[in-house]
């Protein structure tokens, strides 16, 4: 078995779905293109991406000696018709940063195993590595319009995760899986404008950078173009036309760990009782033990309430209005604020 046959087999024996390898060279066009990015201002206030931007195009300032890029992706695709909308990701269980951190940590130590005096670095979408281009020059799939990669065998409905190694792999002939050509849905379809015709994204405008990354008060011109995203969106996925070989994912891919019996139930998480759930919750602490290993925590108490306001303020469903005339007492003055604008939509209606 060559040592690239090897690696395929030991990621799949962990479970990864796809499995490329790409050579740990530097990315000039896309260094460019991302630092051109950061002056516009378009990584909003997530300034991590900032930090030392020349580490996401070089690999051998993350791990001196680094030699290729073994790259993995899971399947995360679930139909989803709900009326409280949550990206797809966050409806597989648990979060899915602990699911890949295990496997990789796994596949990492079957490497060392294998091949002796290397190293290697482990990253999920949290590493400051451009994972997305390696993963295009690797042949997993190609970065479309809506500046995700698409892969031939699950459309863009992957999460991604790579490790840096110094073992110096020889990569498979690179292939072109497809491309957008003239379709321009996605940057249609998107209520905001975030997606631009030269594949670039401003995450000022993006609802999942709004709803989960943004810690701020949603401008008031962009709340009822969120409509009922609560956390994340998928509008520029759902209407891509590669993503029509999507498949529903294995929930046995994800580990099992414990979190909140309703949190398992996808439908109670697009119904109103979720809704009204979030609108109830009075503590940090109870957020964190209601929402515990799952993505949402990324969002904080404030901040998932804030975008339960301005869902609730979207659907004008009178029954709702007990619950956000309570949070106008709340002592987050952010979620006051929103509190505040749904309350006053619903009573427009009421009126």
């Amino acid at each position: 078995m060559t040592p690239l046959s090897l690696i395929y087999q030991l990621a799949k024996d962990q479970g990864f779905q796809l499995v490329k390898v790409a050579t740990a060279q530097k990315l000039a066009a896309e260094k460019i293109a991302y630092l051109q990015w950061l002056e516009k201002n378009h990584h909003g206030e997530m300034h991590y991406l900032s930090r030392d931007p020349a580490k996401r195009t070089d690999p051998d300032k993350i791990l001196p000696g680094a030699k290729s890029i073994i790259l993995v992706a899971l399947n995360y695709y679930q139909d989803s018709p709900d009326m409280i909308k949550v990206a797809r990701y966050a409806k597989a269980k648990p979060d899915y940063h602990t699911v890949f951190e295990k496997k990789l940590q796994e596949l990492q130590k079957k490497l060392t195993e294998h091949f002796s005096s290397i190293e290697a670095k482990f990253y999920v979408d949290y590493g400051p590595l451009m994972e997305r281009p390696y993963a295009a020059q690797a042949s997993m799939g190609f970065i479309g319009k809506n500046t995700l990669l698409i892969t031939k065998e699950f459309g863009s409905w992957v999460v991604l995760g790579e490790i840096i190694t110094t073992l110096d792999l020889v990569p498979e002939p690179a292939e072109k899986h497809g491309s957008c050509g003239s379709c321009r849905r996605c940057l249609d379809i998107c209520p905001t404008g975030a997606l631009k015709d030269n594949y670039d994204l401003d995450s000022n405008l993006c609802i999942s950078y709004l709803t989960i990354e943004y810690k701020g008060s949603i401008p008031v011109n962009l709340r009822k173009k969120i409509g009922t995203w609560l956390f994340g969106c998928d509008l520029c996925q759902e209407v891509c036309p590669h993503n029509s070989r999507a498949k529903a994912y294995s929930p046995a891919q994800w580990q099992d760990i414990s979190i909140q019996p309703d949190l398992t139930n996808t439908a109670y998480l697009g119904s109103l009782d979720f809704l009204k759930r979030i609108l109830s919750i009075a503590t940090d602490e109870e957020f964190k033990s209601f929402f515990a290993n799952t993505p949402f925590l990324r969002a904080k108490r404030t901040g998932l309430i804030r975008n339960a306001c301005i869902v609730a303020g979207n659907l004008k469903d009178a029954s709702l209005l007990p619950y956000l005339k309570a949070l106008i007492n709340d002592s987050s003055l952010l979620i006051k604020e929103h509190a505040q604008w749904a309350v006053e939509e619903l009573v427009s209606v009421e009126n």
